[in-house]
């Protein structure tokens, strides 16, 4: 009785000590953020510009954004004193909707002069401090991360499994349903408050969150992004620190976490469900499942395969391919044999080979799509009756000399665009 005392005082010491030394790592996490954290910089209009210059990019064609481009020291120098004030006024959101790839999206397009706002939030405040916080298995819209980095660990996270347990295991799968439109506010300002100390920063930031509606945050807004990649970081800290589950990783709303025995699998569902109503989200019980190692699981549209010699398989999607023979076919329409060559729709077929060849390069170096790969070359080839090979530089060059001869002696030759030309080229005459 008296060794079991010991060791219980002895556990409840060491977990005091825990709590101790992380409470006073937090403490000194806050005061860093405080002497780091300025909410001048955010309304420094000078800080304003670069996030302008930043924003315009590839957007200058909208009207808007050229008429804050003609003005643009004086709308800085507006929305500089607005947000001195505190309270910040713009138009409000476009809200539209968009098909992608067969799945209707939401999209909240903010103005520029807000867009402004928040990437100079997002990128002088908000990105640096959440950064820190997030687990280095967390991939989604960080910078020198991505798609390709998420699978690149997936890829590791088997292999390091199969040197101590084998292919035998199972994977759960976890998504989130209807994730963007979830995210409560309450939790949200929460969350951002432990890490933010200063209270005009939150202001500006619960302003920005109730522009978008009672609940949820839109697509479309870069501080949303890293807000919703954010929000159940208390689950992957959870896992990866408390329970030790070292074959976890996370896409966003996508979880994915590996493990030896099928009770282990049922206990983190189980308490993925619990942690997810905590942060009032909900599991699509539809996509989250437990599956077994052996007969492979998909995560990031990539099917993964590990035989018994450890060897990993990467399986493309059907759907890239589908869409990839539907892109073959609309070509076969606008290829120059088949309309007019003048056309701004006609494509000849050095354009074909390229972006055949660019995505067929793209899933032979991410894939093991073999099979997939010659069946996609055979399909090619039955459609233009020409293989899908790499031109030479002088080859291109005699093609394109030759398109603008056929190109000019359609022009000169056709009646009807010659007298088109004839006409256009009077009006302009006359008008001058």
């Amino acid at each position: 009785m008296a060794c079991q005392y010991i060791l219980n005082l002895r556990k409840l010491q060491s977990v005091q000590r825990a709590r101790y030394r992380q409470a006073k790592r937090d403490y000194n996490q806050i005061l860093k953020n405080f002497q780091r954290i300025n909410y001048n910089i955010i309304t420094d209009p000078q800080t304003l510009l670069d996030s302008f210059e930043e924003c315009k990019q590839h957007v200058m064609w909208k009207r808007r954004v050229q008429y804050v481009g003609l003005h643009v020291i004086s709308e800085i120098w507006k929305l500089s004193c607005m947000l001195q004030t505190g309270y910040m006024n713009t138009r409000p959101y476009r809200r539209f909707q968009i098909n992608e790839r067969g799945k209707i999206r939401d999209i909240s397009s903010p103005d520029i002069l807000e867009r402004v706002i928040q990437h100079s939030l997002y990128k002088n405040i908000v990105y640096p401090i959440l950064i820190k916080c997030l687990i280095y298995d967390n991939g989604a819209s960080i910078k020198g991360k991505g798609v390709q980095f998420s699978r690149d660990r997936v890829t590791k996270h088997l292999t390091d499994y199969y040197r101590h347990h084998g292919n035998k295991g199972y994977v759960v799968q976890i998504d989130f349903k209807k994730f963007f439109e979830s995210l409560d506010h309450d939790v949200i300002m929460e969350q951002l408050s432990r890490k933010i100390p200063d209270v005009r920063i939150l202001n500006l930031c619960k302003q920005i969150l109730d522009k978008q509606g009672e609940k949820g945050v839109g697509l479309g807004s870069e501080l949303s992004q890293i807000i919703a990649l954010y929000y159940p970081n208390r689950i992957d800290h959870y896992f990866k620190d408390k329970l030790g589950v070292k074959y976890y990783g996370r896409y966003m709303d996508d979880v994915y976490i590996i493990c030896d025995n099928y009770e282990d699998a049922v206990f983190y569902l189980r308490k993925v469900n619990e942690l997810a109503k905590e942060l009032k989200l909900t599991v699509n019980q539809k996509k989250s499942k437990i599956v077994k190692l052996e007969n492979g699981f998909t995560f990031l549209k990539t099917k993964y395969i590990m035989n018994s010699t450890g060897k990993i398989s990467r399986i493309s999607g059907r759907a890239s391919a589908t869409r990839e023979r539907r892109k073959l076919r609309l070509y076969k329409k606008r290829l120059i044999n088949n309309v007019d060559p003048t056309s701004k729709y006609a494509i000849d077929e050095f354009y074909i080979r390229d972006a055949y060849l660019s995505w067929r390069r793209f899933v032979e170096s991410q894939f093991n799509s073999y099979n997939l790969l010659k069946r996609m070359d055979q399909y090619f080839i039955r459609l233009f009756g020409f293989k899908p090979i790499k031109i030479s530089k002088q080859e291109r060059r005699e093609h394109n000399e030759q398109l603008k001869y056929i190109r000019w002696h359609f022009e000169r030759f056709h009646p009807v665009l010659r007298s088109l030309k004839i006409f256009y080229m009077n009006d302009k005459f006359t008008r001058e």
